[in-house]
C-alpha cells in the first residue's frame, strides 16, 4: 500500500497587531525595506518602522493628490508639481507640472508616470530641474490616487484607471492597447502576477488579463479599495461602509470592520488600513502550519 500526503490548507489567522493616530486623513500607505510612509490628503507625513513606532512626521503645507516611492525615492504629488524627499520627509526638491497631470503618480526613475485628465510619461530632469514631457494622451475624466500602475511586462505596461469606469492598459511608449468598461465609477485598481483587481462603487472585479477571464466579481455595500499582498493570491478590500475583506479566490478569510477606510496597502505581512478620522491600523497576517493527511 503506498501512502500519499494531501495538504490542507488552514485559514490564515489575523489579528490588529498596532494603531497609530494621526491628525489627517490618510490618503497612501507606502512601504520600503525597514519603513511605512503615511501620506495624508493635508500633507501630513508619518514615518513608522514595522513595529508600528512613530520615527518622524512632518507636514508639506499643502494639499496632496498622490504619493509614491521607488527604492529610497520618496515622491508627492500636488496640483501643479511633484515634490521630492528623503524618506524621513524633508523636503529636497519640486518640480512644476501641468495640473491636468496631477491626479495620480507613479515613480518609474529616471522617468514617472502621471495622470489625471491627461497622461504622460515624464524624464526627470534633474540638471534643468523640468519634467520633460516624452508621451501624452488626452481624453481622460479624472484619474484618482492608487488608480495608475505601472509594471515590468514586455518593455513595461501601464494600467490606467478613468474614474467613470474605463481601465485602460497601454505600452510604455504609450500606444494604447487596449481598454474595459466596467459601467460604473472605478476607485482604485492593483495588479499583481497578471491579475488585475479593480475596486468600484458597489463592486469588487480581478480579471486574469493574459489570457482574458472574470476571477472574482462580488457585489459590496459601499466604494472598495483593493491590494493584493506579496503573493497574488490573496486580495485585500477596504469599504467605505467600514468593512475590511480578505478573499483567496471567491472566499472570503477575513471580515472585520474598521472606521471608514481611505487608505490601504498589504506588503511583508502587514496589512494596513488608514481611516477618515486619521487611524492607521495594521493587521499582521500569518499562515497557520499546513497539516498533512495520510491517505
Amino acid at each position: 500500500m503506498r501512502n500519499s500526503l494531501i495538504l490542507l490548507l488552514i485559514p490564515i489567522a489575523f489579528a490588529a497587531s498596532w494603531h497609530v493616530q494621526m491628525n489627517d486623513v490618510p490618503l497612501d500607505i507606502l512601504f520600503t525595506k525597514d519603513k511605512i510612509l503615511v501620506v495624508g490628503l493635508k500633507g501630513s507625513i508619518v514615518v513608522l518602522d514595522y513595529k508600528g513606532n512613530v520615527l518622524y512626521k512632518t507636514f508639506l503645507k499643502e494639499e496632496v493628490r498622490d504619493a509614491d516611492i521607488y527604492g529610497k525615492t520618496f515622491a508627492l504629488l500636488t496640483q501643479d508639481k511633484v515634490v521630492f524627499l528623503t524618506l524621513s520627509g524633508k523636503k529636497v526638491m519640486d518640480f512644476p507640472i501641468n495640473s491636468n497631470f496631477a491626479g495620480s503618480l507613479k515613480l518609474v526613475l529616471p522617468y514617472l508616470i502621471a495622470a489625471d485628465k491627461y497622461i504622460g510619461l515624464f524624464y526627470l530632469d534633474v540638471l534643468n530641474g523640468e519634467l520633460r514631457l516624452v508621451w501624452g494622451l488626452r481624453g481622460l475624466t479624472q484619474v484618482l490616487p492608487n488608480s495608475l500602475i505601472y509594471f515590468e511586462d514586455d518593455g513595461g505596461k501601464v494600467l490606467v484607471a478613468d474614474a467613470p469606469g474605463r481601465v485602460y492598459l497601454l505600452r510604455a511608449d504609450g500606444e494604447v492597447l487596449g481598454k474595459v468598461d466596467f459601467k460604473g465609477p472605478v476607485y482604485s485598481i492593483d495588479y499583481c502576477g497578471g491579475k488585475l483587481a479593480v475596486g468600484g462603487d458597489g463592486f469588487v472585479k480581478v480579471i486574469e488579463l493574459k489570457k482574458p477571464q472574470l476571477l472574482l466579481n462580488r457585489n459590496i455595500s459601499g466604494i472598495a479599495l483593493v491590494s493584493f499582498e506579496d503573493g497574488c493570491e490573496r486580495l485585500a478590500v477596504a469599504v467605505t461602509s467600514g468593512k475590511v475583506l480578505v478573499f483567496e479566490g471567491k472566499r472570503v478569510t477575513l471580515n472585520v470592520t474598521v472606521t471608514r477606510p481611505t487608505a490601504l496597502n498589504w506588503e511583508r505581512g502587514l496589512l494596513i488600513v488608514g481611516s477618515r478620522d486619521g487611524t492607521v491600523t495594521a493587521f499582521k497576517v500569518r499562515e497557520e502550519a499546513k497539516l498533512p493527511k495520510i491517505g
